[in-house]
């Protein structure tokens, strides 16, 4: 049955609040994983940090779970930007290959850094139960590999493959894979802020990148992480 014009007017201002209620619940969440991890949280501890009731929670979540596919798209989305900003960042254009390596390199480790409760616990979600966030995780994947791609392919002259964009590609998925590793389940992974170890993380990684892209030297003996 079609509702008329008055129950129109109710229904509006009730799925705003509920979106506002989501919106809430979210940031609530996402907040909390900046310090705590994932397992830690309640459903209570998160509904009183969004301020409102357990009810509410369950009246747009089915569970703490739920809520890791939205954060997921909430944290590509900022990761996006800030591609985007830096793109349009003035000096950008001057910097040379291996400062722009160093500066990606550098964004992903603090990247996984300062998320990486989130992201533990998105690992650790996929390979429970891939299907709520493989949709999302597959879309942004092909945005920001356009928008990485974007970021060094201007190079093109000093890589040393013929497929330029998947050199690229592979070059970036080193970087990612590799500050990963060490960042989120190696040695680093423990402490809140590590200013040494990330800076030798990030140059040794950022140097690898470069070497394979200019054909300088072999990744077979390149370190993996621990």
């Amino acid at each position: 049955m079609w509702a008329n014009a008055e129950e129109l007017k109710e229904l509006q201002p009730r799925q705003q609040r509920s979106r506002e209620t989501r919106r809430r619940i979210l940031t609530a969440a996402n907040t909390l994983l900046r310090t705590r991890p994932f397992g830690t949280l309640s459903v209570q501890e998160i509904a009183t940090a969004a301020g409102c009731s357990i009810g509410a929670f369950y009246g747009r979540f089915r569970g703490k779970d739920d809520l890791l596919a939205p954060l997921l798209d909430r944290h590509n989305r900022s990761i996006l930007r800030g591609l985007r900003w830096a793109k349009a960042a003035p000096g950008w254009q001057a910097m040379s290959l291996e400062e722009r390596l160093e500066w990606i390199t550098r964004m992903t480790v603090w990247t996984f850094r300062s998320r990486r409760w989130l992201i533990r616990a998105l690992a650790m979600y996929v390979r429970q139960d891939s299907e709520h966030v493989t949709g999302i995780d597959h879309g942004w994947r092909a945005g920001f590999a356009r928008c990485a791609r974007s970021l060094l392919i201007d190079f093109g002259d000093q890589i040393a493959h013929a497929d330029r964009d998947g050199a690229i590609d592979f070059a970036l998925f080193l970087i990612s894979t590799l500050c990963r590793e060490r960042v989120l389940f190696g040695e680093l992974s423990e402490r809140e802020w590590v200013i040494e170890g990330d800076d030798a993380l990030v140059s040794e990684v950022s140097r690898a990148a470069c070497s394979y892209l200019k054909g300088s030297e072999s990744l077979r003996g390149c370190w993996l992480g621990a």
